[in-house]
């Protein structure tokens, strides 16, 4: 933020001066904090530990596929380690093409685990992965319980019928811990396919 002065020509009561943005003396809202990205497609497990504590949110941006024998796969959420029944997620829904996956809004309570999203697994065509990204607020806070709302989704039309599937949800972590680390896991027990990457930003103001 700036301070010009203006002539007393140029306004006719009140202050002589004014604020202004200066562009030069911005301050980038998104801040990164680090990148995993997977080389090797035996990585089970994704971990973002020692989180700075100086930012006001948390930003999670993800390109990820696993290697489940399957059309699609889950990925799953712990903040701080804690594996008990302290997470409640609800979810939007709308997929095409794949069996048994129909549009559905739905609840879960005193589960041991968030939900991020669903993502592409290895029955996809290749290099075809799920991307999104999801917003935790007031991370470092201590009197609130922690809120994750996500967005994501893929598609993939060369299997010769076309599937794809979208998500917005929204999961409770029922702490008022400030998060510290995040560990990101596959829900079928399989790996994070290759070139998946997950990237996470700090966001001030």
């Amino acid at each position: 933020m700036g301070i010009r002065n203006l002539s007393s020509a140029s306004i006719s009561t009140g202050a002589k001066r004014s604020k202004f943005w200066d562009q030069s003396a911005r301050v980038s809202d998104h801040v990164l904090i680090a990148t995993a990205t997977v080389t090797s497609g035996s990585t089970s497990s994704i971990t973002f530990s020692s989180i700075p504590q100086t930012y006001d949110h948390l930003q999670l941006y993800w390109n990820a596929r696993t290697t489940a024998s399957a059309t699609l796969d889950f990925v799953h959420v712990r903040f701080n380690g804690d594996n008990t029944a302290n997470y409640n997620f609800n979810y939007l829904e709308a997929g095409t093409g794949i069996s048994g996956l129909a549009p559905a809004i739905s609840t879960k309570s005193a589960n041991t685990n968030a939900w991020l999203t669903r993502i592409a697994g290895g029955n996809n065509s290749a290099n075809i992965f799920g991307i999104g990204y999801g917003i935790i607020a007031d991370y470092s806070k201590t009197n609130r319980k922690k809120s994750l709302h996500t967005y994501g989704g893929y598609d993939d039309w060369l299997l010769g019928t076309p599937t794809g599937n979208t998500r917005l949800e929204n999961s409770t972590w029922f702490s008022t811990a400030a998060i510290t680390s995040i560990t990101l896991t596959v829900d079928s027990g399989a790996s994070f396919a290759t070139n998946t990457d997950f990237t996470l930003y700090g966001i001030k103001g």
